[in-house]
């Protein structure tokens, strides 16, 4: 639980440096992003700017695993799979996970009617 906790809040300080590095820059470069991320963050989604942004990021990203995805075909590569140990660690799956009942009594078989 520590060594979550830690990784959650590592990785939030690196996002906040991060941040902290590029606003200056954004702010004097592209005025209007920062326009439409305030309007997103105020729950403004119809909001014509946001939802070009979103739309701009949507087809990025998109457009990105499909670049990707033709690479690793056309050399042949394997994509990379997660191994089952590593899903069984990974956020999104523990945290959405049932508690186990008990791990020191025999699984039972179910009852058949």
């Amino acid at each position: 639980m520590i060594v979550v906790a830690g990784g959650a809040v590592y990785q939030a300080a690196m996002f906040c440096l991060a941040y902290m590095a590029v606003e200056p820059y954004v702010r004097r470069h592209w005025p209007a992003l920062l326009i439409s991320w305030q309007r997103l963050v105020d729950l403004r989604w119809r909001d014509p700017l946001v939802g070009r942004d979103a739309g701009i990021g949507m087809l990025s990203g998109i457009t990105t695993a499909l670049i990707v995805r033709a690479v690793t075909v056309a050399i042949g590569a394997s994509t990379p799979r997660m191994s089952s140990a590593r899903m069984a660690t990974s956020w999104p799956t523990t945290a959405c996970r049932v508690w186990p009942r008990s791990t020191s009594s025999p699984a039972r078989a179910p009852r058949r009617a």
